[in-house]
């Protein structure tokens, strides 16, 4: 496929991959092909099983302050029970970012696509994924690099995870990134999350990129170019943003890059530690990846539902 810096510009001199999918609405979900899930089926070699969702309902109260916490009532009569969810935000737990999330300026949606567009169900979450999303899996454990290293990690600093990192990581897990993979990058603040309080929980709530520390992926371009050019076909992580948070003004948002421009697929809030787990125990970093988002008409974001097979 055509690499990063010979793809088209916008206007203003941004790389966009428009032109490469054409009338397609999964963007770079395009990768998955029969064949590449077919070979992605031969990760999988003892049938373990670890789930990548965290239980909805647990960023309480929620990290986006005008969101509110997630409802559920369960009604019960003799012969059984129903129930429903009420203030259910699909991007509050482990979740995708769809490709009506974030738009690039003036000039639009992926594909240069407008809100009448998206109004009429263009780039819905049904679109996006329509048959589900399987796909080889490749984790990045960089706390792990880091302790192996001799290097502090601390999931509660703000830290810029740059491509080099992610390739020394990598590279010291005998691990490589194919085209049509799923990128895992694990920074553990998730599961430093779940282990705080509720005291320290309602100090953190609501506040998210705007000044919530967290380590993530760096801003700016680098990464959208190593990512297209590695034929990665979605990323994800455990932090609140995938990239690092507080996001400054003017350092590059890197989901203007990802999702409007190239059409990859942003994943955030997954649960990485017990797969990082898994992973070293069994020295192997690859995996069938699963996940079945929601099949909604004109969705914006959908939890992942993903599960990693061994």
């Amino acid at each position: 496929m055509i690499s990063y810096d010979d793809l088209p510009v916008t206007p203003d001199g941004r790389h966009h991959a428009w032109d490469v999918f054409g009338p397609d609405e999964r963007g770079s979900l395009a990768r998955l092909t029969d064949d590449a899930t077919r070979a992605a089926t031969a990760e999988v070699r003892t049938g373990e099983r670890v789930a990548l969702s965290v239980p909805l309902g647990s960023f309480r109260p929620a990290l986006s302050g005008n969101r509110g916490d997630l409802q559920h009532s369960v009604t019960r009569t003799r012969g059984g029970g129903d129930d429903r969810l009420d203030n259910f935000y699909l991007q509050e737990s482990s979740q995708w970012d769809g490709f009506a999330h974030v738009r690039y300026r003036e000039f639009g949606f992926l594909g240069g696509r407008d809100v009448a567009d998206l109004d009429g169900g263009a780039l819905g979450m049904d679109r996006m994924a329509p048959a589900g999303i399987f796909a080889r899996g490749v984790l990045a454990d960089i706390p792990r690099h880091w302790a192996a290293t001799g290097r502090a990690w601390a999931p509660d600093d703000r830290h810029e995870i740059t491509t080099a990192d992610v390739e020394a990581a990598l590279a010291a897990q005998e691990t490589e990134v194919r085209d049509g993979d799923v990128l895992l990058v694990r920074t553990g603040w998730v599961g430093w999350y779940l282990g705080l309080g509720e005291a320290e929980r309602k100090d953190l709530g609501g506040s998210l990129a705007h000044v919530l520390p967290s380590p993530g992926l760096c801003q700016g371009d680098a990464f959208a170019r190593w990512l297209w050019d590695h034929g990665v076909a979605a990323v994800a992580a455990d932090n609140p943003a995938l990239e690092a948070t507080p996001v400054p003004k003017g350092g590059g948002f890197l989901h203007r890059y990802l999702i409007p421009l190239l059409g990859i697929p942003i994943g955030e809030l997954w649960a990485l530690d017990a797969l990082a787990g898994a992973c070293e125990r069994r020295a192997r970093w690859s995996f069938l990846l699963a996940s079945v988002p929601l099949k909604l008409p004109r969705g914006v974001g959908s939890p992942c539902n993903a599960v990693a097979v061994l």
